[in-house]
């Protein structure tokens, strides 16, 4: 009777039916399970990072502030200064920038490392979210959204360089510079987030015309990300 009752329950259009999820509900799962899981490495970098041990620099290999109107360091010369900021920046570079632009040097917004990594997070699980969503959102409503993503990305990496050539006496807030850091982010982000990194990992301190913080507290004289 067992066996029969089975297989009968097997043979019934409507039990399986009620049995098997919507697809569209099972591509929601999927998406969302897609997301979480983007959240959870990106997270789990961060405190892998956070954990690590800090280098840092000898005197040897920090480069002086030179008050050029360009970065000290070219955007290809991480492997030959620090393989650890070199190898984050290629496997993580969320990570590394959100280290960056919260490091006392830079301080942007006043915002600390969770916070930045928050806000990054945030961003490509969003974005990865939307884009297996074609139908829940229509496919122009996707697009939209994840091109609108994306140029908010692109323009708070642009607006955080301007923020360090600022803080460096660099050339900043012309036209030239911010087309020159736009096209910088757009055709290597990850060579960008390194060259960041350096600038204030391993170069003097500047001589400063404005505060470190955005909030106009005194500067912190510190060489190393937080």
């Amino acid at each position: 009777c067992g066996a029969f009752s089975c297989a009968c329950a097997l043979n019934d259009p409507a039990r399986s039916q009620h049995s098997q999820l919507d697809p569209e509900t099972l591509r929601l799962v999927r998406a969302a399970a897609l997301a979480a899981g983007i959240t959870g490495a990106i997270l789990s970098a961060a405190l892998v990072y956070r954990k690590c041990a800090k280098h840092t620099p000898l005197a040897t290999e920090m480069r002086p502030f030179s008050g050029d109107s360009d970065f000290e360091y070219g955007l290809c010369e991480g492997l030959c200064h620090s393989w650890r900021i070199t190898c984050w920046g290629c496997c993580c570079s969320p990570v590394l920038w959100s280290a960056t632009a919260s490091s006392p040097k830079s301080k942007l917004w006043g915002w600390d490392f969770w916070w930045m990594m928050g806000l990054m997070t945030t961003i490509f699980s969003l974005a990865f979210f939307l884009a297996q969503m074609p139908k829940w959102f229509g496919i122009w409503g996707v697009n939209i959204t994840i091109s609108s993503l994306v140029a908010f990305h692109i323009l708070l990496m642009v607006h955080h360089r301007q923020h360090l050539r600022r803080i460096f006496s660099m050339e900043h807030g012309t036209f030239r510079s911010v087309i020159q850091d736009l096209f910088t982010w757009v055709c290597c982000g990850v060579c960008a987030t390194i060259q960041e990194a350096l600038q204030v990992g391993y170069v003097g301190d500047p001589v400063l015309n404005t505060p470190l913080r955005d909030d106009g507290s005194a500067p912190v004289p510190m060489h190393m990300l937080s």
